[in-house]
């Protein structure tokens, strides 16, 4: 009887402790407070996320992939979500579920960060919250690229180079801007090289020496997978003028110039690709 009881007991323990694990492992549900942390602002922190992991692929206008326009524009946005909860939204299901083979970005998930704010956002009501940026914390990056460094602090705010609203802009203006604009104080982070390519990439003046790696990361590896393993290896300049051309989702990239084309194509020699 003793040896039964012992049996039964340490059945038992097992049993409940593969329920509770269980039903640990799948629960998926919102967690409580995330209302009640410090305001997630939509132009500063959500946007920029969006536009930069998303709208190479999803940004434009209703040829964008499966049908999802997301980029910075807050009412598409709104169509993924279901305000005030996270797990129930496209948006966030779809970037927070590492098992899910259709998991997005394909190439390179999201940081915890911006899960977080994301999910916050969300939770908070997912509104168009608009905050002055200059407390918003901003990554200096090293490149000399003006597309690239558009891409990086001026696309969520002034659009994709294409067509932005800021085209022809000097770097005379942009420092003007820095210095009056509360939203872009931020920016004095770039060094004077910096914001001369800047403008230099406005007024249709090519970078004489473009990062073809950079470029690809920036415009390419979001549909196209990392450059190691590039499905498109060894692409020639004609291969990608045709395509940007003819495929819907890669018309965006019309602001390339020759050289910077030409660059990618550099970078993408000796890389069997599709």
């Amino acid at each position: 009887m003793k040896h039964l009881l012992k049996y039964l007991g340490v059945t038992f323990f097992f049993f409940g402790t593969f329920l509770m694990f269980s039903q640990l492992q799948s629960c998926k549900h919102d967690p409580q407070g995330l209302d009640q942390l410090d305001i997630v602002c939509y132009n500063t922190q959500v946007a920029p996320i969006l536009v930069a992991q998303c709208s190479s692929c999803h940004g434009d206008g209703g040829q964008a992939k499966g049908g999802y326009v997301i980029d910075s524009v807050y009412n598409n946005a709104l169509n993924l979500v279901n305000p005030g909860k996270p797990w129930a939204s496209k948006l966030y299901s779809i970037v927070s579920s590492p098992n899910n083979p259709n998991m997005m970005p394909p190439n390179k998930a999201l940081s915890k960060e911006q899960l977080t704010i994301i999910e916050v956002w969300i939770a908070q009501g997912a509104k168009n919250t608009q905050c002055s940026s200059v407390n918003a914390h901003i990554q200096p990056s090293t490149s000399t690229d003006g597309a690239v460094l558009y891409s990086i602090y001026c696309a969520g705010c002034h659009g994709v180079l294409a067509t932005s609203a800021k085209i022809g802009v000097t770097s005379s203006q942009i420092q003007t801007g820095i210095s009056s604009v509360p939203d872009m104080r931020n920016l004095s982070i770039l060094t004077a090289v910096q914001k001369q390519a800047i403008a230099d990439v406005l007024a249709g003046t090519p970078n004489a020496n473009p990062d073809g790696t950079v470029l690809y990361a920036t415009s390419c590896a979001k549909c196209h997978g990392a450059m190691a393993t590039s499905d498109v290896g060894g692409a020639s300049a004609s291969d990608i003028n045709n395509s940007i051309k003819s495929v819907t989702s890669m018309k965006y990239l019309s602001s390339l110039t020759a050289v910077q084309i030409n660059a990618i194509v550099v970078s993408l020699q000796g890389i069997s690709g599709d």
